[in-house]
């Protein structure tokens, strides 16, 4: 009789502080897990508006995260690129329209050979400096791959510790070999064959356009479906990986976690107090875990964000001035630009897939390991 009052005691002062007791468990889960080297790697990038553990921080405490902030500086970043390209914008549009009456005025005369001899050079000082601003993409690229590949990397072992709190141990190496398979494909197959690909593709439309007959049109069009369907490949291994190990570690975790709390409610007078006590840490464990991977996912985003809008920006740009230029110039002035805008648009999905597949590596281990799995 004592000890059933006790235990019956014991259970009334951890439901009354069942909050603090959350409260005060997944502050400690958040301090154990040290995600100092998350937040090292943000401030060294000075640009980026918030910290990882304000970010982590306000999921935690289920405040607002910082959107006008975000939205402050993601737009500060657009305006300096419309700022940075009017420029370049202006330049072009005075040379095909230059060009254009030019080429007309060349008409009057008879003179094709004058008028082919200024295409040439009106086409070339064009490339040069729509050539200038695609390898300002092309570092864009590879910049932000390597920003998503580093910061994957110094979140792996965080991520992976925080799916251990809550007792799915085999899901956590699952969670770690799948990410570091999706770094990997980043890491070499984006940056090593798919980049360059892109830059083929932009050198053939480039000398595509340079004569009046398209000879190289058939091997830009292979070039860019090739790129277009290893995305789609590496999206569908990466999303393959994650199906299968999803399917079987934690159903593996959970018999583990069955057996640990059915040997703790067998303990005379307090196993079940223990178990409900279990479960309380299971469920900080599992909340911290969940807001550590949104937040991973709300970084991922922020450092994408700035560069696919600047290289949207051109893109669009460059689509709507060969738009424009069509009628009134020369259409190989138009096919050309509109070249390097589909290069550019290439870059896009580039940067694109490489996030969806860190994006479904996250999510979906997430939803794995939940405690209703």
């Amino acid at each position: 009789m004592k000890h059933f009052l006790m235990g019956c005691m014991i259970i009334c002062i951890l439901c009354m502080q069942t909050g603090s007791i959350k409260a005060a468990t997944a502050d400690d889960v958040i301090d154990e897990l040290d995600i100092s080297e998350l937040n090292r790697f943000l401030e060294d990038r000075e640009e980026m508006p918030v910290t990882f553990e304000d970010v982590l921080r306000a999921l935690v405490d289920t405040k607002e995260i910082p959107y006008e902030k975000l939205g402050d500086y993601i737009k500060d970043r657009i305006c300096m690129q419309f700022q940075e390209n009017k420029a370049l914008i202006l330049k072009l549009l005075i040379i095909s329209v230059a060009f254009s009456l030019l080429k007309n005025y060349a008409k009057e005369f008879s003179c094709s050979y004058v008028s082919e001899i200024c295409f040439f050079l009106c086409y070339c000082f064009m490339m040069i400096l729509l050539l200038q601003s695609f390898s300002v993409m092309n570092e864009t690229v590879l910049k932000t791959t390597d920003d998503m590949v580093a910061f994957m990397k110094v979140l792996i072992p965080v991520y992976c510790g925080a799916i251990s709190f809550t007792l799915n141990f085999n899901a956590s190496a699952a969670t770690y070999s799948i990410i570091f398979a999706a770094i990997y494909l980043v890491e070499w197959m984006m940056r090593y064959l798919l980049v360059p690909f892109v830059k083929i593709y932009v050198i053939l439309e480039f000398l595509n356009h340079l004569m009046e007959e398209e000879r190289f049109k058939r091997l830009a069009e292979l070039i860019a479906s090739a790129v277009k369907v290893l995305l789609k490949i590496a999206v569908s291994f990466v999303l393959g990986m994650n199906i299968i190990q999803g399917m079987i570690a934690p159903a593996m975790d959970k018999l583990a976690e069955n057996t640990i709390t059915k040997t703790m409610q067998m303990i005379p007078g307090i196993g079940n107090v223990m178990s409900g006590m279990g479960q309380i840490f299971l469920t900080s464990g599992l909340m911290i875990k969940n807001c550590l991977g949104a937040t991973a996912l709300v970084i991922l985003v922020i450092l994408c964000a700035v560069p696919f809008l600047k290289m949207a920006v051109l893109a669009v740009l460059y689509k709507f001035l060969a738009a424009v230029l069509e009628p009134i110039a020369d259409k190989r002035l138009s096919g050309g630009m509109n070249g390097i805008a589909n290069g550019g648009m290439l870059y896009l999905k580039i940067i694109s897939t490489c996030l969806m597949m860190f994006f479904l590596s996250i999510a979906l281990s997430s939803a794995a390991t939940g405690l209703g799995g």
